[in-house]
């Protein structure tokens, strides 16, 4: 599949949104979470192609450890495990996937699985940074939609064999997705 199917795969979000995520360019990246993000990603790379998922540890990912979700690549792409889901994920999405593989989100969120699975294989296959923008459905507690951005990153040495996800979300009324942070910062 090239990266033309795979951007149309990509403006999904369930039947009900309205504004559904889409891909962006990365220069059109302006949140700046994600743009330090991309920055530290860009340095742990160190003259190779990714960097690997041992140089993503606590201290280095310390200003972003809220936002940011890892996930291990299961036999190429077959599953994905959700090893590290930050605070900011939780609260968006009114659950954890802490611990939980892709292929058991079936049954907790209907329109997330069909929509992410094609993500995450964009990324293993190509082996490139991704960002997206638009309006997720949220499911359990936290039902309607939130505006977020994201980031997906490939860590690996030679082939992705996890994805690190950085997210940032909004309320509809533009502040800030949590009552601990000022309404002028994003999640």
């Amino acid at each position: 599949m090239s990266k033309m199917d795979v951007d149309g795969l990509f403006a999904v979000g369930g039947d009900a949104n309205p504004r559904p995520c889409h891909r962006i360019a990365l220069d059109q990246v302006d949140n700046p979470i994600l743009l330090n993000t991309l920055r530290i990603w860009e340095g742990l790379k160190n003259g190779r192609r990714l960097p690997a998922r041992q140089d993503i540890t606590p201290r280095v990912m310390k200003p972003i450890l809220r936002n940011t979700t890892l996930i291990k690549v299961i036999e190429g792409g077959a599953d994905y495990e959700y090893r590290i889901v930050g605070d900011a994920s939780v609260m968006a999405h009114g659950q954890s996937f802490q611990g939980l593989r892709w292929s058991h989100t079936k049954t907790l969120t209907p329109h997330f699985p069909k929509f992410i699975k094609p993500v995450y294989d964009c990324i293993v296959r190509e082996g490139e940074p991704l960002a997206m923008r638009g309006w997720i459905d949220r499911t359990g507690a936290a039902r309607g939609h939130i505006y977020c951005e994201y980031l997906y990153l490939p860590l690996g040495a030679a082939e992705v064999d996890h994805i690190l996800v950085v997210a940032v979300y909004h309320r509809r009324d533009g502040h800030a997705h949590t009552t601990e942070m000022s309404s002028s910062l994003a999640v």
